[in-house]
């Protein structure tokens, strides 16, 4: 009988941590790279200007509409049948 001398392999994984203040640490290092004029330009512009357009769900084909859960048009009666034309 052969006893293993070989210690359990240690977890190399580096946990992490998510910071306290993610949000403010952003925005300082935003100011600091690009300077607080710009960064306030942007955060308002942001804020107060057009959102995205909206879905033109009348482009989508059927495959995309089933999709995300809307009505699809059937174009024609599926056949019924392998030999039917």
């Amino acid at each position: 009988m052969v006893i293993s001398t070989r210690s359990k392999p240690k977890m190399t994984a580096i946990p992490f941590h998510k910071p306290k203040n993610a949000a403010g640490d952003l925005i300082d290092y935003a100011i600091e790279a690009h300077g607080a004029r710009r960064v306030l330009f942007r955060a308002v512009v942001a804020l107060l200007g057009r959102g995205k357009k909206p879905l033109n769900v009348a482009a989508l084909n059927a495959h995309m509409r089933r999709d995300i859960g809307l009505p699809v048009e059937q174009r024609h009666e599926p056949l019924r049948g392998p030999y039917l034309f």
